[in-house]
Formats: structure tokens, C-alpha cells, sequence
């Protein structure tokens, strides 16, 4: 085997793992969102609340990767989940703000065409039967 098929080879399994990895983060991290989620219906704390997370996900872990990924390790990236998954709430939450402001001032100068029309047309008639009499 030459150097350069020594090096497409490991080009090759560091892509495959990079690729992996990503997969793999991105169905933990939903997995993680979904406990969030779960946690939020219980009667606890904020901090009693992500201890719960931390713990289901922890009692699941493998015993052999439980000293690697501590709790407070686990710790830190459900806080990380959680403050994405608020960031992406109030991204939400301005939007829909936004769009219920447009509506409101869009209604409100229906409104305000509508009174200016119908007041019209109600002195216009006044001044029509003033004018028959």
C-alpha cells in the first residue's frame, strides 16, 4: 500500500466518523429536547427539573461511558439544549408578535376607514333631508 492510499484511507474513516458523530448528536440532542419537554409538566424547580433530565439520561447510560460523560457533564449540555430550545421560543414568540401587531394596526385602520365612511355618509344624509325640508 502506497502513502497516498494510507492517507484516502484515513480521510476516509475521519469523514465517516465526522458524519456519525453529527447523526448521532443530532438525535441525542432531540432525545434530549424531549425530556426537557417531559420535565416541564412536573411540579419541580428549574434546577429540579434539569437534575430529572439529567438523571434519566445518565440511568441509561452505559456503565462503561458513565466516566466519561459525568453529570455534570450531562449537565451542561441539557442546559445547552434547553437554551436553544428557549432562544428558538422567543425567535418564535417575536414572530408571532409581530405578525398579531400588523394584523391589529391593519384592522384597526379598516375600522377607522369604515367609522369615517359611515359618519359621512350619515351627515351626508342629514344634509340631504335638511335640504328636502
Amino acid at each position: 500500500m502506497t502513502y497516498a492510499q494510507i492517507i484516502y484511507t484515513v480521510i476516509l474513516i475521519i469523514l465517516g466518523l465526522l458524519i456519525s458523530y453529527y447523526k448521532s448528536n443530532s438525535k441525542f440532542k432531540g432525545f434530549i429536547a424531549t425530556l426537557v419537554n417531559d420535565a416541564e409538566s412536573l411540579e419541580k424547580t428549574g434546577e429540579e427539573k434539569k437534575a430529572w433530565v439529567v438523571n434519566q439520561i445518565y440511568a441509561i447510560l452505559p456503565k462503561w461511558l458513565r466516566p466519561i460523560l459525568t453529570k455534570t457533564a450531562l449537565s451542561m449540555v441539557v442546559q445547552g439544549v434547553f437554551d436553544s430550545m428557549r432562544q428558538y421560543a422567543y425567535k418564535l414568540l417575536g414572530k408571532a408578535t409581530d405578525e398579531a401587531s400588523t394584523a391589529v394596526s391593519t384592522a384597526g385602520t379598516a375600522i377607522d376607514t369604515t367609522t369615517a365612511d359611515s359618519t359621512a355618509g350619515t351627515a351626508t344624509e342629514s344634509t340631504a333631508q335638511t335640504a328636502q325640508a
